[in-house]
């Protein structure tokens, strides 16, 4: 009878660890699989089988003399929870893969929100950019219809919201100098990769005023479909600016043409960019076609061979020179000596240097 008691609670002692082992299974697989219902309901049963054998293993331990279930029901319970056992044991591998896979899809998830966040910030920076130096853009489709504006743009264009621009087509307000088919001639750059650089455009307003436009603008793959991204300002400031430069050398230039001077513009090299006619005349040539795109060194006599070379060198280095004992030489032969009065300025063509000639 000992034996027989013995036997018994190391059955059911057996048996109740491999019940709460698979418990212990199905609660694991409740935290990552899908099916949490269905591993719920696994988990309360082998939890309740778990205590009810362990209720049986504490009444065998204590009255083994008055309780003693056969040694048949003690094995049949080992079974149970040996195949129990097994089945979620088999199940574990699948569960522990899911869990990776769950783990790695998280992770993507994650990076993904975090590239997501990232892009929006980006965006967020260059519109803030944009928007801060008062330049409106627009983003077009293959045809000029408009897709997204900001606000500058709108304004730009004399409409009121962006219901009166998104989805029209800019040939509504804008207007080239360089035909009305500009645009579809412009997309065929775009399409070959090509920036576009436009200035001279004007929008017209829906109260029939012009405003100069200057733009900038490039194509982009945008959500797979082709579009135009353009920057666009206004340029009556710029023309304006420039009709005063323009004013402004007018008279410069009448100012020195009534002291009978000649003046005379180079680049670096010493090739002529531009010259009045007092300039034209001291070379002795007929027109400024003969002068200008030619070197210095065609005309310039001096004893130096190189003095030319050598004074744009030194001219080049910011400094205000006053050249003597220079002559030119004329086509005809004969020579006129001149002096010559030079200074280099930085402009956005590049280094020049400018000069003045006197007979």
């Amino acid at each position: 009878m000992e034996l027989s008691s013995d036997l018994h609670l190391a059955i059911w002692a057996i048996a109740l660890v491999l019940q709460f082992a698979a418990f212990l299974i199905a609660v694991y697989a409740l935290q990552f699989s899908g099916l949490r219902s269905g591993w719920l309901l696994i988990a309360a049963a082998t939890f309740a089988m778990g205590v009810v054998r362990c209720m049986v293993f504490v009444r065998i331990w204590m009255e083994p003399v008055t309780y003693s279930p056969s040694l048949a029901t003690g094995l049949t319970t080992l079974a149970i929870s040996v195949l129990l056992l097994a089945g979620l044991g088999l199940g574990f591998p699948a569960v522990s893969k899911l869990d990776r896979r769950l783990a790695a899809a998280d992770a993507a998830q994650t990076a993904m929100r975090a590239s997501e966040d990232s892009l929006r910030a980006s965006e967020a920076k260059y519109r803030a950019l944009i928007e801060s130096t008062g330049t409106g853009y627009v983003i077009l489709d293959s045809v000029g219809k408009v897709k997204e504006c900001n606000e500058e743009y709108i304004r730009l264009t004399g409409r009121e919201d962006s219901q009166e621009v998104v989805g029209h087509n800019i040939a509504e307000w804008y207007e080239s100098d360089l035909g009305p088919d500009y645009f579809d001639r412009e997309i065929v750059k775009y399409v070959d990769g090509e920036g576009v650089e436009h200035f001279g455009g004007k929008f017209r307003r829906p109260d029939d005023t012009v405003i100069p436009v200057d733009f900038r603008s490039c194509a982009l793959e945008l959500e797979g479909e082709f579009s135009v991204i353009v920057l666009v300002n206004d340029a009556s400031q710029r023309l304006e600016a420039e009709n005063i430069a323009k004013e402004n050398t007018e008279k410069y230039r009448a100012l020195i043409d009534i002291t009978d001077t000649g003046y005379i513009i180079l680049d670096p090299d010493g090739n002529v960019l531009d010259c009045n006619e007092t300039y034209v005349r001291l070379t002795g040539r007929k027109s400024a076609e003969e002068v200008i795109g030619h070197n210095l060194a065609e005309w310039v006599i001096h004893s130096n061979p190189q003095y030319v070379a050598q004074e744009m060198v030194k001219v080049g280095g910011n400094q205000r020179l006053t050249h003597h004992g220079v002559s030119y030489k004329r086509p005809d032969g004969t020579t006129v000596p001149v002096e010559i009065y030079s200074h280099a300025l930085e402009t956005r063509s590049g280094r020049q240097v400018m000069a003045l000639v006197r007979d």
